[in-house]
């Protein structure tokens, strides 16, 4: 109990540090952007882009340190965070449970811990093929059976090329007609 404690401080902490230095960073630009040279700028952009993307991995670990013994019905892996928002108001009023990440690798660490009953998954995503992801996951004889669904902009030829080769059992282009997703429902 106490190690998990120290997990949250640690978390806590460190996304202060992080508002600080985003939060400064951002100030120096808005506050003083006429005065500052051009390269002095991209500096300071650049300063948010790794707070952005190092908060980004502390969320993610966080929600995988806090998810390892939760049961969820569907995983949704996508980079954008809006999908997932979307998605998890969706099926949560209709009294599913949820469980989203950006990242494939973060996806396949949550599956050694906990099988969900669907899978909603983007193909482009920042650590790597979403294609790569379901072919891992359809060769897993534990997570082999699990239902996986494409949800995508990307062009619906290439998806269809790749239904076979990679086993999924559908998919949903973007931007999405929401009443769709109620054909998932006979999978929960």
């Amino acid at each position: 109990m106490e190690d998990l404690k120290n997990f949250y401080n640690s978390i806590h902490t460190l996304k202060e540090k992080l508002s600080s230095i985003k939060g400064f960073s951002q100030l120096l630009i808005e506050e003083h952007k006429d005065e500052l040279s051009w390269n002095a700028l991209l500096k300071i952009k650049e300063i948010i882009d790794h707070s952005l993307s190092i908060e980004k991995i502390i969320t993610d670990i966080f929600d995988a340190k806090n998810l390892e013994k939760q049961q969820y019905d569907i995983l949704i892996i996508d980079d954008d965070p809006s999908t997932i928002n979307l998605l998890t108001n969706y099926f949560e009023n209709k009294g599913y449970s949820l469980i989203g990440t950006s990242l494939g690798n973060s996806a396949i660490e949550l599956l050694n811990k906990t099988v969900p009953k669907l899978i909603l998954l983007d193909i482009l995503l920042p650590d790597g093929s979403g294609y790569d992801i379901c072919k891992k996951i359809k060769t897993n004889k534990r997570l082999e059976d699990i239902p996986i669904f494409y949800i995508t902009a990307v062009p619906e030829v290439e998806v269809n090329k790749k239904m076979n080769e990679t086993c999924a059992n559908g998919y949903f282009l973007k931007p999405f007609n929401i009443s769709e997703f109620n054909t998932l429902l006979n999978y929960l």
